[in-house]
């Protein structure tokens, strides 16, 4: 079990010991929210776009809420581009531009998933982080990048495969929400694969210190 300190509903702060399964009903909550958005609209898909742990609440059952629409995009509206299927069998955008910010989405979950289980020490800021997390990946180094109170080990390799998928930097191999979300709850086997280069690393903005939780 680890520490979790977590503002509820913005007001107040408490520290949580939270256990691993707990987290990984976090993560498959964010990931249940952002498949909605993505897939599920009746009108056309919702990207974010700003997608970080100070926009994720947590509700007194510890089941996660997202907020912080002001940066969202309704591509349906905004697009006028014809609509295609996705990988998942999923209606979306068929232009580069919205399949870039849907990947782009992804790419925060991924992000947010490892730091949910990963060291206090890791980077604050996103592009720090990716670049502290993505050699520890490839080297198998988990002892350095996760708590080192977390002992699920296959839950674990879970979690690094799943965000391994999402923080590619190839952004069309970036996997769909259905996928992450199969992934994570082990509908679909996520065996380790061969992390591709750590080079050209997409741009992410600077995260600054969360109020959801400090890992």
């Amino acid at each position: 079990m680890s520490q979790l300190n977590v503002v509820v509903a913005g007001f107040w702060t408490r520290e949580l010991i939270i256990t691993f399964p707990v987290k990984m009903n976090i993560a498959i909550g964010i990931a249940q929210g952002l498949r909605y958005m993505h897939e599920q609209c009746p009108r056309g898909p919702i990207v974010h776009g700003n997608l970080r742990a100070c926009n994720i609440l947590l509700g007194h059952n510890l089941q996660p809420q997202i907020t912080g629409f002001g940066h969202a995009k309704w591509l349906q509206l905004e697009q006028s581009s014809s609509m295609s299927r996705n990988s998942c069998g999923h209606r979306h955008p068929s232009d580069s531009n919205s399949i870039e910010l849907i990947k782009s989405d992804i790419l925060a979950f991924g992000i947010l998933l490892l730091r949910l289980f990963c060291s206090r020490s890791a980077p604050r800021d996103d592009k720090r982080f990716l670049t502290w997390a993505r050699p520890l990946i490839a080297q198998r180094a988990y002892h350095i990048l996760y708590d080192e109170s977390e002992y699920d080990v296959h839950g674990l390799l879970i979690v690094t495969s799943t965000a391994t998928r999402c923080i590619n930097t190839r952004s069309k191999s970036r996997p769909c929400m259905s996928k992450v979300l199969s992934f994570l709850k082990g509908e679909i086997c996520c065996a380790e694969q061969t992390f591709p280069s750590t080079e050209s690393s997409p741009n992410m903005v600077s995260t600054p210190n969360s109020n959801l939780w400090e890992l």
